[in-house]
């Protein structure tokens, strides 16, 4: 396995602060147009819409993004949402299950020189629980979207969520990440976080 960037100072393996925004990398894990139907535990728009607000907080922040796919025998084409202009964005298709057992994508991922990755994907139970285990034992502070997670069934996804807590990840919501990068009301990043909001509430 590649090893990848340390915890940053101070962070110890089960830290639950709030992480700051020039220390943020984000990863979307498998938003393919033709896989992410296979998520069922909330319904496709309201994930695709968390997604899209991530992908906009991600571009006005200046924050880097990583989005990993999958091969599945047609053309990749990631849902709209993740199509944002201005997003400094690498895509890498792996070859399996693990994000972090993939040399290219490690590799990407530590080339960010990001401490903490913010996580999102399909399916909660496969791509987002392996990239978790794998960033948490390469040494990244995590905190996963759950509202940008879609999962097999409810059963299931607890199970994952369970196993990513246990890890030290962070479980949060796009909203709570959006909000906790805000100083004050009338802070210059204050325009960006409120369009991520007006996004996620309509």
């Amino acid at each position: 396995m590649v090893s990848s960037s340390p915890l940053r100072p101070g962070c110890d393996s089960r830290s639950s602060f709030m992480p700051k925004a020039q220390d943020i990398a984000f990863l979307f894990l498998d938003f393919q147009i033709d896989v992410i139907p296979a998520a069922k535990t909330l319904p496709l728009e309201r994930l695709q819409t968390s997604v899209g607000a991530l992908a906009t907080l991600a571009r006005d922040f200046g924050a880097p993004a990583f989005i990993s796919t999958i091969p599945t025998g047609a053309e990749t084409k990631l849902i709209p949402e993740l199509q944002v202009d201005g997003l400094s964005a690498t895509m890498v298709t792996r070859n399996g299950p693990h994000l972090f057992g993939h040399a290219e994508s490690a590799q990407h991922i530590s080339a960010l020189k990001r401490p903490v990755l913010v996580v999102g994907g399909v399916l909660t139970e496969i791509a987002v629980l392996n990239a978790v285990l794998g960033a948490r034992n390469a040494g990244y502070e995590v905190h996963v979207m759950i509202d940008a997670c879609g999962g097999w069934s409810e059963r299931t996804q607890t199970a994952a969520i369970e196993q990513m807590r246990a890890a030290g990840a962070v479980i949060s919501s796009t909203l709570t990440l959006s909000t906790s990068l805000l100083e004050t009301f009338s802070s210059p990043d204050s325009a960006a976080v409120f369009k991520a909001i007006g996004a996620l509430l309509g």
